[in-house]
């Protein structure tokens, strides 16, 4: 009879835990797509702020926003981002194992992260996290983005550091999450030809237009691999 008992109390267990993980499964299900839903509306933003940016930055002349200098000297930042906790299989050890190898490529790096998760891996390897940072929110806000696009410009034209790189998990339509890193500053001035069959004006001139487009554009990259 005890055995019995017991069975119908590991069945119980059992069933109670099927519908623990098939509520967490829906919750899940939820936050993703509004997730992929965020992310697929600012992409269409970010892309043609992205276009009207390099456009006006073709447009200035001798003139050269700080945030295009390259320099020579100087540590290469990576800024990684990660998730804090949760059951996600080998989400952040790709992520952490990728940004690893990068780091170690350089030869005068400086590392900031945001999430537990790169922070716990990082201590354990004895690498120095020069800034830690914490989220506000459970998703990402574009305020969030703001300030760490404001910090690293900061330490950018204050010649602290002369390259940014974000290191990020990269989610893609076929459900693939892939480790994957992006060139944050100095930002890049694409020779290309015109873009355009007729002429654009910017008021009051191409330079001011760019200083304002700037960092939204710092700011679009990082929300993006946030959201992702």
């Amino acid at each position: 009879m005890n055995n019995l008992t017991d069975i119908k109390n590991r069945m119980k267990a059992i069933g109670d835990t099927r519908k623990i993980t098939k509520a967490m499964e829906t919750v899940s299900i939820a936050k993703m797509s509004s997730a992929a839903q965020k992310c697929e509306q600012y992409s269409v933003y970010f892309d043609k702020l992205k276009d009207i940016m390099y456009d006006s930055s073709l447009r200035t002349g001798d003139w050269v926003h700080p945030c295009f200098n390259t320099r020579k000297a100087g540590k290469t930042a990576f800024f990684v981002i990660s998730s804090d906790k949760g059951m996600v299989g080998a989400f952040n050890h790709n992520l952490t194992e990728f940004a690893y190898d990068k780091i170690k490529q350089s030869d005068n790096s400086a590392v900031y992260v945001l999430g537990e998760a790169a922070e716990t891996f990082f201590d354990k390897k004895d690498i120095v996290i020069y800034k830690r940072f914490k989220p506000s929110n459970l998703f990402p806000s574009v305020n969030e983005a703001e300030k760490l696009a404001d910090y690293y410009s900061d330490i950018f034209l204050n010649d602290c550091i002369s390259e940014v790189y974000v290191i990020y998990s990269s989610f893609s339509s076929k459900f693939e999450v892939s480790p994957k890193m992006v060139k944050l500053l100095p930002i890049g001035r694409e020779k290309t030809e015109e873009r355009y069959l007729y002429e654009i004006f910017y008021e009051p001139t191409p330079e001011e237009v760019l200083e304002g487009l700037v960092p939204q554009y710092l700011s679009g990259i990082i929300y993006c691999c946030m959201l992702q």
